[in-house]
Formats: structure tokens, C-alpha cells, sequence
């Protein structure tokens, strides 16, 4: 079976007076239909070469299966009225988020099952979980096919109920206001740079709120919220500086 060889289209851009020319450029189209065709040819070609290593690879994997701890309980955290931990069972590859009330003899209230979430997805990972200040409310992000775009949807704890409402194509931060009705989001650039921050009210019929935008390339943004909740926290950094 012979290699796959991807054409050349010569490209050239210049950033800061220096043009770089990448003749490969035409691969970032991750949607376009010949891409797709040229990676489904490369991964057939790496299957065909590595076959004869197939009983090894099963091999390696389960010695390091073997030495996993696959059923686990994180060490749980106290916040708020409730005590908040993951845990993972054997034979499932993701965690479950849990909380119990009160106390570790309370009964186990499960937040999010990744594995439930994941599915038969050949691509699933969980961006953040928040809980909302009143404890009634719970955000999250997911990227269901490796894009590392992220969409966040919220959740009714009180009635189990996932509103309609999410917000696509956003990095995977999240933190909610103290009015348990607004949630701070990023949204990324051409670049995938977290650079804009943003507010969505839940149930209002008006555009999310822009409060801030980086336009400088080197600088990515990111956000959190103090320890005393009464402050969200906007960070901006490159590789030699930073500022909050």
C-alpha cells in the first residue's frame, strides 16, 4: 500500500513584515470534502502499517489498564451547602460529577455522567461544570469533535430539566454572576485566542453583553471569579507578561 501524498497549493502570508509561504495551508479546511478524503487515506495507510503490531498494542494497553485504579473517588470539596466530587467506575472511560448535601452520608445527587454524555461519540471532552451562587443551577461546556470549540448548556438542578438555551463556539471557561441568571463566556478569534468576554442572561431577548476585547494577537484572554464571589477576574497574557 503506498503512502498518500498531499498535493501542494502555494500560499503565502505575511505577518509583521516577514511572508511566510506554507504550500500546505489547504489542509486547515477541516470540513472540506478532499481533506477529509486525504486524512481518511493517511489513517487507512497508518492502520495498514502498524497491523502487524496489533496483539502488541492490545498488550501495552492493558498493562497500563492494569495500573490504573479505573473505580476511584476524587477527594471531595466542601462549598456552599454541598460537598462536591467526581468518581470513575471500571469499564467506563469518563468521570461522574456528584454532589451530596450536608454531609458524606448524604445521598449522591449526580451532576453530570460523562459516559452518558460521550456516548458512542468517537470524540467527547468536558470544558468546565459550574454551579450558579443559589446552587440550583449548573453550566457546562462540551466539545463533541476535537475542535476545541466549546458549547456551553445549562441545566435546572431543582427539576432536571436542560434548557434550550446554549452558547456555541466559545472557549471553555464559564463562571456565573451572583444574579444565578448570567454567565461570563469567551469567544475565540481565527487564531482559536480566547479574546472577547462576554455576558449571557438567561432568558433575556437581547444580545449577550461584550465587556472586553484583546485585539493585540499575542494576548490571550481568560476569567475566574475571586474566592469571595464578589469579583469576576479578566487575565491577559502572552508569553513574556501578564495582567489581571
Amino acid at each position: 500500500m503506498e503512502s498518500p501524498k498531499a498535493k501542494k497549493i502555494h500560499t503565502e502570508k505575511n505577518l509583521f513584515g516577514i511572508t511566510l509561504k506554507d504550500d500546505y495551508a489547504w489542509l486547515r479546511k477541516k470540513e472540506d470534502p478532499e481533506v477529509v478524503e486525504y486524512l481518511t487515506a493517511e489513517n487507512a495507510y497508518l492502520e495498514h502499517s502498524l497491523s502487524h503490531t496489533s496483539e502488541l498494542q492490545e498488550k501495552l494497553y492493558q498493562e497500563m489498564l492494569g495500573r490504573i485504579k479505573e473505580t476511584d473517588v476524587a477527594v471531595p470539596v466542601k462549598k456552599g451547602n454541598y460537598w462536591y466530587y467526581n468518581r470513575t467506575e471500571e469499564g467506563r472511560p469518563y468521570a461522574i460529577h456528584c454532589r451530596k448535601k450536608e454531609n458524606l452520608d448524604a445521598p449522591e445527587e449526580i451532576l453530570i455522567d460523562e459516559n452518558v454524555l460521550a456516548g458512542d461519540l468517537d470524540f467527547f471532552n468536558l470544558g468546565a461544570l459550574e454551579i450558579s451562587t443559589d446552587e440550583n443551577m449548573m453550566a457546562y461546556s462540551v466539545d463533541t469533535n476535537g475542535s476545541e470549540k466549546y458549547t456551553v448548556l445549562v441545566k435546572n438542578l431543582q427539576t432536571g430539566e436542560l434548557l434550550a438555551e446554549t452558547i456555541a463556539d466559545v472557549s471553555p471557561g464559564i463562571e456565573w454572576a451572583n444574579d444565578n441568571r448570567t454567565l461570563f463566556y469567551a469567544t475565540l478569534d481565527h487564531l482559536m485566542r480566547p479574546y472577547k468576554l462576554f455576558s449571557h442572561t438567561l432568558g433575556a431577548h437581547k444580545p449577550d453583553k461584550e465587556y472586553y476585547h484583546e485585539t493585540d494577537e499575542s494576548y490571550f484572554l481568560g476569567f475566574s471569579k475571586s474566592l469571595d464571589e464578589r469579583y469576576i477576574i479578566l487575565s491577559l497574557g502572552n508569553i513574556t507578561t501578564s495582567e489581571a
